[in-house]
């Protein structure tokens, strides 16, 4: 599906937060029209919020209940809506309830505090720039929603919160741990409340708030995350900017942003490594931007494959082509020079041999060389650039010298 910016003021294509577009469906049953709201879940987890908030926000604006359908497995509200309208709903309560108010980050959590006097308030905190503020409960019926909605779900959370962990406990003993999110998400889409009211959307709140992935370890993570890039490798839509967009949010949600460039190069890295350099540019750009420790994991992909792959081993484990590799990298901003500094200083034999490792760095010792002589190029034509220029006076008056003749000391000006 299509992923937009969190931000409606925000226009960059590759921002960082993201989420699904609203998609709707316009029903007619025996003079009833209903609009399906079809990934409003999806929304709500991208937001971390969970979707009956969402659903609530949409119910006062249009004046208009908001019910659950269990046969697509979404929302509805009756009558006929278009998207677009209610894409604005969603970006308002973007902005009053996910925003910051302070640094226009979505990266927010809602709580709630009882004081003594049994007032309750609402507060919203930034995970980025820490600003915390309190929401009016009495500004609108949202804000009291969501204040019940915490009590309660702090209340359930007291009281079942030793029966999960024992629940967890116990699946990770007899079910394969990559298959226990996919055997959890059917338990909790498919399980169903004989109760109405809050108590009905309380299985698709709870559904919302187990992410499992961020449980597994982080080779689980990795795994999963390789699987995902292997998939679209096959189905060759690495090079979508969609594509690239998702995959730079499964990074970020599973938590590997270090290691995904790593992942990526050992999916689609084969002899012709320039090459791949070639296809796959804007991914690698986008994954290894501002992100040093996932550089250095790509150079590290390449010392992984030397060292599994013997075919690739023939091919590139030569100095003039590691040369070139590494100036690809350089070439295509791909890898920064302290990168490649911090790379060059130490051989591990996390991803190979020692002896391998070694091997590779002697190998790029030339290109290392190189790039320290350009740097320190650069270095002095900035100086030179400092400089400053000489002060020339281009007025009429010219202090002229005397000029002597046989001995005598005569003035230029009078000859």
């Amino acid at each position: 599906m299509t992923m937009i910016n969190i931000d409606r003021r925000k226009l960059d294509p590759f921002d960082r937060y993201t989420m699904h577009k609203l998609v709707v469906q316009v029903e007619c049953k025996r003079n009833c029209m209903k609009t399906i709201l079809i990934n409003l879940s999806a929304i709500a987890k991208d937001l971390y919020r969970p979707p009956i908030y969402l659903a609530q926000f949409i119910c006062y604006k249009l004046s208009a209940p908001v019910k659950t359908s269990k046969e697509q497995d979404g929302y509805f509200v009756n009558g006929a809506h278009a998207c677009e309208k209610l894409q604005n709903f969603i970006y308002d309560f973007i902005d009053r309830y996910v925003i910051c108010s302070k640094c226009d980050n979505p990266e927010t959590k809602l709580s709630v505090n009882k004081d003594q006097k049994g007032d309750v308030a609402v507060h919203q905190s930034c995970n980025a720039c820490g600003h915390s503020r309190t929401m009016d409960r009495k500004a609108d019926r949202l804000t009291q929603y969501i204040a019940k909605h915490l009590l309660n779900a702090k209340a359930k959370g007291e009281v079942s919160s030793g029966t999960k962990k024992k629940n967890r406990s116990k699946s990770k003993k007899h079910i394969n741990p990559v298959n226990a999110t996919e055997s959890t998400g059917e338990a909790n889409g498919t399980s169903t409340s004989t109760d109405s009211g809050d108590d009905s959307s309380s299985s698709i709140d709870d559904d919302w708030s187990d992410d499992s992935d961020l449980d597994k370890q982080l080779a689980e993570r990795c795994d999963q995350y390789g699987r995902l890039v292997g998939k679209k490798k096959t189905d060759q839509k690495l090079n979508d900017i969609e594509t690239v967009k998702d995959l730079l949010a499964e990074a970020e949600r599973l938590e590997i942003m270090e290691q995904a460039p790593f992942i990526v190069g050992q999916c689609v890295f084969t002899e012709n490594i320039l090459k791949d350099i070639d296809d796959y540019k804007l991914l690698f750009t986008k994954l290894c931007t501002k992100n040093a420790k996932g550089q250095k994991y790509l150079l590290h992909a390449i010392e992984a494959l030397i060292g599994e792959h013997e075919e690739i081993r023939k091919k590139i484990f030569n100095k003039k082509t590691m040369s070139k590799i590494l100036l690809k990298f350089y070439d295509e901003d791909i890898i920064e020079e302290d990168t490649f500094y911090t790379w060059h200083e130490k051989a591990s034999k996390r991803f190979t041999d020692k002896n391998t490792a070694k091997e590779i760095r002697e190998m790029a010792n030339d290109f290392i060389k190189w790039l320290r002589t350009a740097e320190e190029s650069s270095d002095e034509e900035d100086d030179d650039d400092k400089l400053p220029e000489p002060q020339i006076d281009f007025t009429d008056t010219v202090n002229k010298s005397p000029v002597k003749d046989y001995g005598e000391i005569i003035d230029a000006e009078n000859i």
